[in-house]
């Protein structure tokens, strides 16, 4: 008479994580340096999903599709529209006026696309009073990521060839390491996953006591990112194999999304 029971709680396990696996196929990336708010909520056990900043999907940042990208409804910092749980400032990091900085973001889901950086004033509600920064190397605002055998993060798929084109001196990844926060393995969710480490420049006329640096990732799984004119395939900068709309254009889907902020502090 036990088998059946067995059977039973071995298919309401393999529900569970069916339902499951679409929770844990969200989380895409998060700003580790300067540390984000949401790395720093994770590091204080104060929640599980510091990757998932998606302004709740794609669906709800696009009001169910009545909204053509890059019309939405995100939060500044990643928060579903009418939350405002990532908008509570910590204590910033200081950097310098001019000053080249390492910005470095784990990728725990690849879905190709870019990264962009901006800044923003401290009391900043959405994104319309930012400013994005540009790359040290002068290739533009942003960086697209490398191209991988696999879109999972992992460390095998940097040997792929990479959409990046031109040098890659502005840029480098590697492994989460171990981290320590006092509570075990649970600091190690996201241990062997790449960090990508991206180089931008801080504006030489721009100072802040507090304000905002917010991280953009745009994903290049349901449509590609627009090309930017510092690409020099510019308009069409798809790699080969992505025979997918641009984002924004007729009959192209609505992108997946993520957005961090960290706190700074730029001295003159």
């Amino acid at each position: 008479m036990q088998q059946p029971q067995l059977q039973s709680a071995s298919s309401l396990l393999i529900i569970g994580v069916l339902l499951l696996a679409p929770l844990l196929a969200d989380g895409h990336g998060l700003l580790y340096d300067p540390p984000g708010r949401n790395w720093k909520a994770y590091m204080n056990r104060q929640t599980d999903w510091a990757h998932q900043l998606n302004g709740g999907g794609k669906y709800k940042v696009s009001d169910n599709c009545k909204h053509t990208w890059p019309s939405g409804l995100a939060g500044l910092c990643g928060d579903e529209p009418g939350q405002s749980r990532w908008m509570n400032p910590t204590a910033p990091k200081t950097y310098k006026a001019g000053q080249t900085v390492k910005l470095q973001v784990i990728v725990s889901t690849n879905h190709g696309g870019r990264f962009a950086f901006s800044i923003c004033p401290a009391d900043a509600k959405d994104s319309s009073k930012c400013f994005k920064l540009d790359r040290a190397d002068g290739r533009g605002q942003f960086f697209y990521l490398p191209r991988i055998r696999a879109y999972n993060g992992g460390a095998t798929g940097e040997s792929a060839v990479p959409t990046e084109r031109g040098p890659i001196s502005s840029w480098s990844w590697f492994n989460m390491p171990h981290t320590n926060c006092g509570a075990g393995k649970y600091c190690d969710q996201f241990m062997g996953n790449t960090v990508y480490e991206v180089r931008y420049r801080l504006p030489k006329d721009f100072s802040c006591e507090r304000c905002i640096l917010q991280w953009h990732y745009l994903t290049g799984n349901s449509c590609w990112p627009p090309c930017s004119k510092e690409d020099p395939t510019f308009p069409n900068c798809r790699p080969p194999t992505y025979q997918i709309p641009y984002c924004g254009t007729p009959g192209a889907a609505y992108p997946e999304e993520f957005w961090n902020c960290a706190d700074v502090r730029i001295q003159a």
